[in-house]
């Protein structure tokens, strides 16, 4: 609201951005998990990531404040800010002061293998059969954390800094102050910088939902949603409808999160006997909406199957693709009892 509206309303009063934050991560994941029937009702499995950061950049903590002075309106600015990234070059002067920061000059194939910055992830759920149609599932996702240590750089900036106004000449038709208010400007921040390795946790999320197969072609259910995204907790409610059709799966949800309750949202499922692919987002509405869109998650992703039969129906008999999971019981008793 500050750079449409100015300080106006702010008039005598402390203007607050302290959630003003940045974070952005690029990793690399390679998931290894295993899942077992423990009886003919649940089913638990569990899965381990090892993770490779490729770059990260995130500010660590961040205080802005702004107050007007409603007499003369003068501005007071302050703020404390810590910038974490890698990789990332920064070098300043004898004082300090940031002159330049630049990425490493690495060649694509070197950025894309670096694997110096390690982590660890693990993710854990189970799937209860409470009757025939109804299907109760919990998840814990992504309990984990990177540790940056290759080109990594900590940028810390602390600044106290009051803004008096140019003074106009109307003589000369010039502002006379414009130089010692930038050097006075420059001179309120002060900067450290060093080249410490850091660590950055992942975002845990919790799942517990269930579906109700209301129909051999109609399934209905209701997810409920929690994510730890930086130090805050974010909770959504999706209740959802599932039509499928031969090979072809369409899902329409709705989710409230964040006081907002216009979040419909849509997916997709083709699968044959060789290839999947589904794609599926909790607010479509947002992507034309873009401009007060609180949040919008999209997931897209392709499923291949080896040793299916050719034929439909046989696929559809001896093909764990397309077993539901009272099926996948059954087969897996079959096996044990031959």
């Amino acid at each position: 609201r500050l750079p449409l509206t100015g300080n106006t309303s702010s008039i005598d009063e402390t203007y607050r951005m302290d959630g003003l934050r940045f974070f952005a991560t690029y990793f690399r994941e390679w998931a290894f998990g295993v899942s077992k029937i423990i009886d003919k009702r649940l089913t638990a499995g569990v899965r381990v990531q090892l993770l490779f950061g490729k770059a990260n950049l995130h500010t660590y903590y961040n205080k802005l404040y702004l107050y007007t002075n409603p007499d003369i309106y003068q501005l007071r600015a302050a703020s404390s800010i810590q910038v974490n990234a890698s990789p990332l070059i920064v070098s300043t002067d004898a004082s300090q002061h940031i002159q330049n920061a630049e990425i490493p000059d690495i060649s694509v194939v070197r950025f894309l293998l670096n694997g110096k910055n390690k982590g660890l992830g693990l993710s854990a759920g189970i799937t209860y059969q409470y009757t025939d149609d109804i299907v109760l599932e919990a998840s814990l996702l992504d309990v984990g954390a990177i540790y940056w240590r290759y080109v990594p750089v900590r940028v810390r900036e602390e600044a106290d800094f009051t803004y008096n106004g140019f003074r106009y000449n109307p003589i000369t038709n010039q502002f006379e102050n414009v130089q010692q208010t930038i050097d006075s400007a420059l001179l309120a921040y002060n900067t450290s910088v060093t080249s410490k390795n850091y660590l950055t946790a992942l975002s845990p999320k919790l799942f517990i939902g269930g579906t109700y197969q209301l129909r051999s072609w109609l399934k209905t259910g209701l997810l409920l949603r929690n994510e730890w995204y930086h130090n805050k907790l974010n909770t959504s409610i999706t209740p959802s409808l599932q039509i499928n059709y031969n090979f072809l799966s369409l899902i329409v949800n709705w989710t409230y999160i964040h006081r907002s309750i216009l979040n419909p949202g849509m997916g997709i499922n083709i699968q044959t006997r060789r290839f999947g692919f589904y794609v599926v987002s909790d607010n479509v509405y947002g992507i034309f909406k873009y401009k007060s869109m609180k949040f919008s998650n999209v997931r897209f992703g392709f499923n291949l199957f080896w040793g299916c039969p050719k034929s439909k129906e046989k696929a559809e008999k001896a093909c764990p693709a397309y077993d539901e999971i009272p099926q996948k019981r059954e087969r897996l008793a079959r096996l044990k009892r031959n």
